[in-house]
């Protein structure tokens, strides 16, 4: 497989980044070149801005562009609440991600991608899911290029790997931006609405981590671009970029720029470099 047939994917917006500034990130990407948009918020559900009027509109704009569009799912699940939200999300997209087991079941209804967070590493649980229904898996970012080989090689699912972005370290059950600031995550108030970036963890007088709600994040950015051709050649199918509070949209133009032989990666990767 040649480098340029991969497809580019944009996650969903990690972090609280209020109405305003969420629907303008996805206005930019209907008039890039990511093929697939993944809608949702996968992280706390207090901070969810898609209303349902909001989601159907940026589906519509995003697909009339040529997207294929995903609901993204929560990845802890606490309440029935929830997952009704979820559900009709779901039911208004018409294609989804499943970042947690509570939506297992829905893999038999839409069109699905396993997220990240499933922590598929082996192309036995790669077979379980596609018989559960998924089409797409997105690999954790921890695994080689031979382990992704192996998924690509032996499952029926499309492998899709992250190669931009802050990655995701873990997950908590509990706020750490809210007892940060000594609040309950009750009474949080949104509180990590005041840090869109997220709170950067220092360690040594260098960046370690950044604390964003209830997950935490690599305080670097974590950038494949020199080694799309290698991915490609390991039987991938399209490859992630993680949002970021700015410059999302011109970084997926320079990957496709890089896909489709415009652009040399040593060149972009210094750029990316730069807007990181």
């Amino acid at each position: 497989m040649k480098a340029r047939c991969l497809r580019i994917s944009v996650g969903p917006a990690p972090s609280h980044w209020g109405t305003g500034r969420l629907t303008s990130f996805y206005r930019q990407l209907a008039r890039g070149p990511a093929d697939y948009v993944y809608l949702g918020e996968t992280v706390c559900s207090r901070r969810s801005r898609l209303a349902p009027d909001l989601a159907d509109s940026l589906h519509e704009e995003l697909s009339d562009a040529g997207k294929e569009v995903y609901a993204s799912s929560l990845i802890l699940t606490r309440t029935e609440a929830q997952c009704r939200d979820f559900d009709d999300l779901a039911g208004r997209i018409g294609r989804i991600e499943i970042n947690g087991p509570a939506f297992l079941d829905l893999m038999r209804r839409y069109p699905a991608v396993g997220g990240m967070s499933l922590n598929v590493c082996n192309s036995t649980t790669a077979r379980l899911f596609a018989r559960r229904g998924a089409r797409r898996i997105v690999l954790p970012c921890e695994l080689g290029l031979q382990a992704i080989r192996c998924i690509a090689e032996r499952s029926p699912v499309a492998v899709e790997v992250v190669v931009h972005g802050h990655l995701p370290v873990a997950m908590s059950g509990t706020c750490y931006t809210a007892r940060c600031l000594g609040q309950g995550a009750d009474g949080c108030g949104e509180s990590c609405s005041r840090y869109p970036v997220g709170m950067v963890l220092e360690a040594g007088g260098r960046p370690m981590f950044r604390i964003d709600g209830p997950q935490t994040l690599s305080a670097g950015t974590h950038c494949l671009i020199e080694h799309l051709p290698a991915l490609a050649a390991a039987g991938v199918h399209s490859v992630r970029i993680l949002p970021q509070v700015n410059h999302t949209g011109r970084i997926v133009r320079i990957y496709r720029d890089v896909l489709d032989g415009r652009r040399d990666s040593r060149d972009a990767l210094s750029e990316l470099s730069a807007l990181s």
